[in-house]
């Protein structure tokens, strides 16, 4: 029997809220300070001082990877309104399979990761291109893109209705799709690396490979396995551990 989900409006969960709360607190903090300032002052001092720039973290700046997924852009809602409203549909169904506090340890644990990440590959594009800008990165969408990977690997197989009946996995086929054609879309803003990473940190991450528990719990096992050393003789053939 094929297992079915309908996928609407989904109540918010306390986590989800949380986070979208302080994601709004900190975007009223942006705006304050273009009205008080001026958007080159906003670029200068938040999002060059807070966003994610490879260089900047070299240079000492290493709070940035735990910073960028906070800030959005001031230049329209856009952004801030995307993020926020897929954190609610996707995450608020992931909370509620996870709960609240194992979700939102998941959620800042998936932007940090992303975002070392990111830097890492900023290098890498660096020491191959002849010339490299390193712009900064801001929003929460590496994170995000953590939860639908999460949401998308526990309905792997799950067919699920929004708006056509699709699985989990064609679902996450659809989003990795959608990533890359706004990618090459002229003039984009979106930066592919941090959606990649992070659709393919949270498939790791909720697959086990890269959860600490699970590794923990592999290594243990190897452990005992290896102690186990089953040696067999004599006529009465026993056995026993070393």
């Amino acid at each position: 029997m094929r297992r079915q989900s309908s996928f609407g409006f989904p109540t918010i969960t306390i986590g989800v809220k949380r986070l979208l709360l302080a994601i709004a607190a900190i975007f009223v903090l942006q705006i304050a300070v273009v009205l008080m300032m001026s958007f080159e002052d906003h670029y200068l001092l938040i999002v060059r001082g807070f966003g994610l720039d490879a260089q900047a973290v070299v240079r000492g700046k290493i709070w940035q990877p735990a910073t960028y997924m906070w800030l959005h852009s001031v230049d329209g809602w856009a952004h801030i309104l995307f993020n926020s409203l897929t954190l609610y549909f996707f995450g608020s169904e992931l909370e509620q399979k996870l709960g609240t506090k194992r979700f939102i340890r998941d959620y800042l644990i998936a932007g940090i990761a992303v975002g070392i990440l990111v830097t890492f590959w900023a290098f890498f594009r660096a020491s191959i291109a002849e010339e490299y800008v390193s712009v900064p990165v801001i929003g929460a969408s590496g994170a995000i893109s953590a939860v639908i990977a999460g949401f998308c690997y526990f309905s792997w197989e799950k067919t699920l209705h929004i708006f056509i009946k699709l699985k989990g996995k064609h679902l996450l086929a659809i989003v990795i799709a959608i990533d890359l054609l706004q990618a090459i879309r002229p003039a984009s803003s979106s930066s592919l690396s941090a959606h990649l990473f992070g659709i393919l940190w949270g498939l790791l991450w909720y697959s086990g490979r890269l959860n600490p528990r699970q590794l923990w719990l592999k290594f243990s096992l190897w452990r005992i396995r290896r102690k186990m050393s089953i040696i067999s003789g004599g006529k009465d053939d026993r056995t026993y551990w070393n």
